[in-house]
């Protein structure tokens, strides 16, 4: 039996490789950046259906009582607010962004187009709510597609209650349990392939920037 190295250790190995390739092939390295590509697409691919059958089956799983679920989420509100706290500081602190702008430099424009810009917070929420139930699926609009399956999950646990369609429901709930694991094995192999991307778009980036991208990189790491 063979033991396998840990994903971040291939990881590690694949950016020590796509450095060396870049720096050996220069410009000629930009093809790999390609893998980086394939990769990110399978991933967009793969999950917007598994946070769907991830929300659904939590909702038709867990039983939480009201006083629980208050709770629960008074202090998922609480944590998101520190977490916020703590990402925007550094961010305004550091401004990594500022460390890759030699290499993606933005234009006048650009920054231009958001300066007093207010958030409408009704136009905000307003996003959360799909125009259909295909759109946020081809869009992959994450929070769309959360508020879908809290929908259909509570609908689901309503009709798994009511005797003509018991039995219906529960296939139903069967069949979203299959697909959850179907779609979380599929989602392994993509996995595997998250060095190939990573040494792809290394590659490419010291190829044609040198080292400028890995240090700005770098700095959104330490963050």
């Amino acid at each position: 039996m063979t033991s396998r190295l840990p994903l971040s250790t291939r990881i590690l190995l694949a950016i020590a490789l796509g450095v060396a390739t870049g720096l050996l092939l220069d410009e000629r390295a930009s093809a790999f950046g390609e893998l980086g590509k394939i990769v990110i697409q399978l991933i967009k691919a793969v999950a917007s259906p598994l946070v769907f059958l991830v929300v659904a089956n939590a909702v038709l799983q867990t039983e939480v009582e009201l006083r629980s679920g208050g709770r629960l989420l008074k202090w998922a509100m609480i944590n998101a607010s520190i977490a916020l706290t703590i990402g925007l500081s550094l961010s305004n602190l550091i401004e990594p962004g500022h460390h890759l702008a030699s290499v993606t430099p933005q234009a006048p424009g650009d920054v231009q187009a958001y300066v007093g810009r207010r958030i409408d917070l009704w136009s905000v929420l307003g996003n959360f709510i799909p125009a259909s139930i295909v759109s946020p699926f081809l869009e992959n609009q994450i929070l769309a597609i959360v508020v879908i399956a809290l929908l259909f999950g509570f609908g689901l646990r309503r009709a798994r209650q009511e005797a003509p369609f018991a039995s219906g429901a529960r296939t139903i709930e069967a069949a979203l349990a299959a697909l959850l694991r179907i779609v979380e094995v599929v989602l392994t192999w993509v996995v595997t392939l998250i060095p190939f991307a990573v040494f792809g778009v290394v590659a490419r980036a010291v190829g044609e920037h040198g080292f400028a991208p890995l240090k700005g990189l770098g700095v959104y790491v330490g963050v």
